[in-house]
């Protein structure tokens, strides 16, 4: 058995993550445009860049999840610990919606993903309403009702 494969099943019997970075790989990726970095991702057997992967283990090992908003002018995303509630998510955008909190619209980002709009989310019943007890989830966007 190699010695990687060896520290491989080490970590995971420790219940703990790893994430393998083929250096050289990750330094050609830089040098190419989006379409061509895909298919050298998907040749290496890989189909995400190690600093997005590293990103996932690291948001996992620390609890923290990532709920969106969305505007007119912009979609944002804000990082929470896992298991907040919706007010308390609310407060980490401004304290003001975190007192005033009412309700959040939300609706989960792989749905908006399938159905393309938030008309035909609601059709679909995957437009919810969600109060004070809700526990945001990781991929969740809120549109947040609250009280100046």
């Amino acid at each position: 058995m190699s010695t990687t494969n060896q520290v491989q099943k080490d970590i995971l019997a420790e219940g703990l993550s790893s994430v393998v970075v083929l250096g050289k790989y990750e330094m050609e990726l830089n040098n190419l445009d989006d379409n061509d970095a895909s298919l050298f991702l998907q040749e290496a057997g890989f189909y995400r860049f190690a600093k997005e992967r590293i990103f996932d283990v690291a948001y996992k090992a620390l609890q923290y999840i990532q709920f969106y908003t969305v505007g007119k002018q912009e979609v944002r995303s804000w990082m929470i610990q896992e298991g907040l509630l919706a007010p308390q998510a609310a407060g980490k955008i401004h304290t003001d919606m975190e007192n005033g909190f009412i309700r959040a619209e939300c609706y989960h980002f792989d749905d908006i993903i399938s159905y393309k709009n938030e008309r035909a989310l609601k059709d679909a019943g995957k437009f919810r309403l969600e109060g004070k007890a809700y526990q945001v989830k990781d991929g969740d966007i809120l549109i947040i009702r609250f009280n100046k």
